[in-house]
Parts: structure tokens; C-alpha cells; sequence
């Protein structure tokens, strides 16, 4: 309903006033969702978007488009915690910098929004990206109450300018948004009589920045105990910290939660979650292609009706080509055959080889190129970092929203 567009109408047959939006809001939109409310009591109602004049009939708007440079949080600051703010769009509909995630998760926390709308492949590697988004979770989960049901205050104001940088946000199109944004995000809110200031660092460096016009007790990432404000706060890389204004037992609630997360790791591989137990025995030949019929399974991707290609790869897809003799002459570079348009290109995928699929290590990575279009099949070569002999279980992993379609390789 919220992203639904007006119905303007200038009918003079029609009964209403001419162009009047009355009867698209107050005779339209708002009398039917009372009715699916009243037939549906108690669970959460949520909208694509989020509109004002609806702001009272649902709980919560996917504002998964809130990824424009120079956005502010007006909407929040006047309604706050009326409805919950669920979510930006990472990957799912292109693929942004690397850099950009730390600021739409910091961004998202400081401005009360939900911190992700992330599908599972996203956060398939156990890096920094994955930790970031346990930290902001658990850090989110602290501060619900004044997310909730405090009040946004004025910005932050610094002695010295926080320094910016602007990265490639993905959106809801397939082109990238440039929104430059300070290294260090924040906000802060009030709560019967408590503020809190929130600041989060969303770089790989360390960060001081020196608010002015607070007071209170500063609860720093991975500090024991909070500590009196003395007017810097110095942010290791992707930190956070917290000024609470208020009770000491409050303080020490949120420096809590901020120690816990401090000793937060980013997990264990995806990988170890996917098993292929009906293993084919493949005796490669020479210039033969493997094609998507000599695999033995694949994961997180698709195969084409005509079973000529692999598509829908994403990060972490895996094909298995259980285990592949490879023979006695060492093999040190492979042909691969893949489609891909330009503005998906770029990703990477990687060969892996071992005694067995737990064992599988990469000897290979290879950079996707652009051909004219989906169907566009190229063949392209690349070294492997390790020369293959012998029986060797083989494995084809996607990264990084490695989007294409792939029909085979051989060596």
C-alpha cells in the first residue's frame, strides 16, 4: 500500500470531487486495511515503503530503497519507533563496494533502522562483513528501547570536521548509488530523561572523533567498565561506542553488551555445511569439456532447463565435481566456458582440489570477465597456483555475487 502510487481522477461521473485524493486514502486504502487489521488481530502488518498517511495502520515498512546520497532521518525523527524500519537492500538486486556494507549496517543502526536485509549467501565467507553484521545485531538488540520508544535528537556536533568518503551502495536498480557519508556515523536519542549518543566507526583504520556538548559515561568496544566522557573517543576499526547521558546502571547495561561483542569471531565457513555424497568417478581427457552432466551436485545455484549451463550463481554457489583423474601429466591451467554481461562481471570464482571435499584447498582463481550477454559463451584460461595429478576431489566455488552462467571446463 505505502508504495502504491495515487489513482488521481478527474471522472465528473464518478461521483467525488474532481481530483479529489479522498477517495483513493480516506474512502480507499485506509477503510479496507482497517477491515484486514480488525480480521487479523494481533501479529505484525508491514507495507513495502511507508507512507504517512498509513503510518498508523502498520507496524513496520520495508524501506529497502532508503539508499540515496545525501538522505537524512527526517521520517524517523518525527515518527520514531511508531512502525519499524525494515530494511536497505544489500546484494540482492546488485552488488555494491565492499566498503559500502560497514556504512549502510553502521548507518541503519545510528538512524533505527533494521540492520539487514541479507540473503544467506551474502554473509557465506567469515569475514569482517559478517562480524560487522553480528556486532550491529547485538548492538541494535541494546539500544531496541530507544529505537522503539525514545525521541532522535539533533545531530551530533564536532570540534573538528569527521572526515568523509563515498562508496558504491547498491540499490534497488542494477547501478550502483555514490553516497558519501563521514567515516564515523551517529545519532542520538532520548529516553525518560537518559540520552544516549551512538557512534560507530565504519572503516578499516582506527578513528578519534571529539563530540562537543556531551556529558556522560563513555562505553567503548571491549572496555571493562564505562568511563567518564573527557571529549575524545578513540574507535579502533569497525567499532563502536556509546555516551550514555543518565543512570550508571544503565551505562554498565550497554557497556555490557559492547564488551560482548568486542570478543565476537566472524564463525566458521559455510563450506563445512555442504556435503555431496553421490560422488561421481570422472576420468577427464584432455580437451574433453565437463559439462553440468558430469557433476556430481551443485549448491546454491541453478541449472538451465536445456541442462547446458549452470546460472544463478551467487556467493558461496558451489558445483562438485566429485573425484577427477586427472592423470600423470601435471595440469597448470584450465578453460573454462562462461557468460556474463558487463554490469555483473568482475566477481570471481575459484577451483578447489583435495583428497577429499573437507580437504579441498583453492589452486586456482579466476577473474569473471564480460561477454555480450547471458547466452554469450566465451572460453577463457587461467593458471592454477598448484598443479593437479592424480585422483583429486574437485570442487567450483562463486564469490562475491560472482554472477554468471557457466557451461563447463576442461584442461
Amino acid at each position: 500500500m505505502a508504495t502504491a502510487r495515487s489513482f488521481p481522477c478527474c471522472d465528473p461521473t464518478h461521483g467525488h470531487l474532481l481530483n479529489d485524493p479522498a477517495y483513493w486514502l480516506n474512502q480507499g486504502y485506509r477503510p479496507l486495511y482497517k477491515k484486514v487489521r480488525a480480521a487479523l488481530p494481533g501479529i505484525p502488518h508491514t507495507t513495502e515503503e511507508i507512507s504517512e498517511p498509513y503510518i498508523d495502520l502498520f507496524d513496520g515498512g520495508h524501506i529497502w530503497r532508503w539508499t540515496y546520497n545525501n538522505q537524512v532521518p527526517a521520517f524517523q525523527a518525527v515518527y520514531g519507533g511508531a512502525v519499524q524500519y525494515a530494511c536497505l537492500v544489500y546484494d540482492t538486486h546488485g552488488k555494491g563496494e565492499y566498503a559500502s556494507n560497514f556504512v549502510k549496517m553502521a548507518n541503519s543502526l545510528v538512524n533505527g533502522l533494521k540492520i539487514g536485509k541479507f540473503l544467506a549467501n551474502e554473509l557465506y565467507h567469515a569475514d569482517a562483513k559478517r562480524l560487522f553484521a553480528k556486532k550491529m545485531t547485538h548492538l541494535r538488540l541494546a539500544l531496541n528501547p530507544y529505537f522503539n520508544g525514545g525521541e532522535m535528537m539533533k545531530p551530533v556536533v564536532y570540534a573538528k570536521p569527521v572526515p568523509l568518503k563515498t562508496t558504491g551502495w547498491s540499490t534497488s536498480n542494477k547501478e550502483n548509488e555514490l553516497v558519501t557519508m563521514p567515516v564515523v556515523v551517529s545519532n542520538s536519542y532520548v529516553l525518560d530523561g537518559t540520552k544516549v549518543f551512538i557512534f560507530v566507526n565504519t572503516t578499516d583504520k582506527a578513528q578519534t572523533v571529539e563530540p562537543l556538548g556531551i556529558r556522560g559515561s563513555l562505553c567503548l568496544e571491549g572496555a571493562g567498565q564505562p568511563t567518564p566522557f573527557q571529549g575524545r573517543i578513540e574507535l579502533q576499526p569497525y567499532a563502536s561506542a556509546v555516551i550514555v547521558d543518565g543512570a550508571a546502571v544503565e551505562a554498565g547495561r550497554i557497556q555490557k553488551t559492547l564488551r560482548k561483542i568486542a570478543a565476537f569471531t566472524p564463525g566458521g565457513s559455510f563450506d563445512a555445511l555442504v556435503r555431496f555424497d553421490d560422488l561421481k568417478k570422472i576420468r577427464a581427457v584432455k580437451g574433453k569439456w565437463l559439462t553440468p552432466a558430469d557433476a556430481s551436485g551443485f549448491f546454491n545455484l541453478s541449472k538451465s532447463v536445456s541442462g547446458k549451463y549452470f546460472g544463478n550463481t551467487q556467493d558461496g554457489s558451489l558445483i562438485s565435481y566429485g573425484v577427477v583423474d586427472f592423470g600423470k601429466e601435471k595440469i597448470s591451467e584450465i578453460q573454462v566456458r562462461i557468460a556474463v554481461p558487463e554490469q555483473y562481471a568482475g566477481a570471481t570464482f575459484e577451483l578447489l582440489a583435495g583428497s577429499s571435499q573437507s580437504d579441498c584447498r583453492t589452486v586456482g582463481i579466476f577473474t569473471v570477465p564480460a561477454t555480450k550477454s547471458w547466452l554469450d559463451f566465451r572460453e577463457f584460461k587461467f593458471p592454477l597456483k598448484q598443479s593437479l595429478t592424480g585422483e583429486r576431489y574437485v570442487m567450483i566455488r562463486f564469490n562475491r555475487n560472482g554472477s554468471c552462467n557457466f557451461s563447463g571446463w576442461r584442461f
